[in-house]
């Protein structure tokens, strides 16, 4: 049995995992025997992370989700058709359809625990001759953004990225690496791919020295154990502890694009599908435009109407004419509040007078000119 991720896109697996009629697999039998080694805390929430979780297979198995329901897990899959089905999945949090290393806004610092099998790229497989591999991007973002201190990142990536420099270096720079194990027999021999367990630490400083040192611990990767088919009966490995998080600390897990059927499905009102979709197609961005296309209103702006639609977004963007008077502006409204003081009237020795506070709103509108001039409009 596999867990399955699809391709489609960047964040689109290549040649390193396996290709099967589009879809990539993780071997379940590695991470039902992989659970064994964490300790998640009895009675209390554990959020995870999966940035390429498919059909939720394989994170659901390393963390032992049917045992266990306060795991929650949380993913983000590109291909729409399997992220619609995941997200139906009752062992399933939520699952996002979208591009993880651009597409998504997720809350920083939320997880405790994060399994990733991330994209693998080759050389040749880069846009405008970049180098950066997207298992870097994968490591930066996850580490900088999502998981917290003392979490655990279990990692799946073939073994010849593990031992890149760049890889080494951010390991060390970030992470206490606790276990490295190559998959089992002819699994290892086809895709030679390892998993690693590590726990985030502060950051630091990778002195030339320990990351050779590290480099040396697994250049032989006929010295790097399979991992055991149980842990179970065994004192060669500790359980590692896995640290609560709270769900409710999640505020904000969600894309980028906005999806209108998604946002359809949560809004309590009684209203048409169809005449939502074409209420939600009308996008709320404001397009480039010329002065000479709005036109005049009808009677003059007053104050208040000038807050209106600053707050909705009128008048945003770029303006004028290309090659002439081209540029970008942008309007802020704000509430401001003014303290004056009041005297008493000397009647009374105890009256010291009072503080009146007034609100008022303020507009602002801020203008950068193509030669990089900006002019503040009050």
């Amino acid at each position: 049995m596999y867990g399955v991720s699809t391709q489609n896109g960047s964040f689109g697996r290549t040649n390193a995992n396996t290709k099967v009629m589009g879809a990539y697999y993780t071997r379940l039998e590695e991470m039902h025997s992989a659970k064994g080694l964490f300790k998640f805390p009895e009675g209390k929430e554990v959020c995870v992370l999966e940035p390429s979780i498919g059909d939720g297979s394989a994170v659901k198995a390393i963390t032992d989700r049917a045992n266990n329901e306060n795991v929650k897990i949380f993913g983000v899959e590109l291909n729409d058709n399997v992220a619609q089905q995941t997200k139906k999945d009752p062992l399933i949090e939520d699952c996002l359809s979208a591009d993880f290393t651009n597409g998504v806004v997720i809350k920083n610092n939320a997880f405790s625990f994060i399994f990733g099998n991330p994209p693998y790229m080759d050389d040749d497989d880069t846009d405008d001759g970049k180098r950066d591999r997207l298992e870097r991007t994968f490591l930066e973002r996850v580490t900088g953004s999502y998981l917290k201190k003392d979490g655990i990142l279990v990692w799946v990536i073939p073994y010849s990225r593990f031992l890149e420099y760049a890889t080494i270096k951010y390991m060390i720079g970030h992470y206490e690496t606790l276990h490295v194990w190559k998959f089992r027999g002819s699994e290892y021999e086809k895709w030679h791919q390892v998993l690693i367990v590590a726990r985030k630490t502060a950051t630091k400083i990778a002195l030339t020295d320990q990351i050779a040192a590290y480099h040396d611990k697994y250049a032989d990767d006929t010295k790097i154990p399979e991992l055991p088919l149980t842990f179970e009966g065994t004192e060669l490995y500790q359980s590692i502890e896995v640290y609560p998080s709270e769900s409710s600390e999640i505020t904000l897990f969600a894309t980028k694009e906005f999806h209108p059927l998604e946002a359809y499905q949560f809004l309590s009102i009684k209203a048409d599908l169809d005449d939502y979709k074409k209420l939600a197609g009308k996008r709320a961005t404001q397009k480039e435009y010329a002065s000479s296309d709005l036109g005049k209103p009808p009677i003059p702006l007053k104050k208040d109407s000038e807050y209106l639609m600053i707050t909705a977004g009128v008048g945003q963007g770029f303006a004028g004419t290309r090659g002439k008077d081209l540029h970008l502006q942008r309007g802020v409204a704000e509430v401001i509040e003014e303290a004056e003081y009041k005297s008493g009237d000397g009647a009374n020795a105890s009256d010291n007078g009072t503080i009146a506070v007034t609100t008022r709103a303020k507009v602002t509108m801020s203008i950068i000119e193509t030669d990089g001039t900006i002019t503040v409009l009050e």
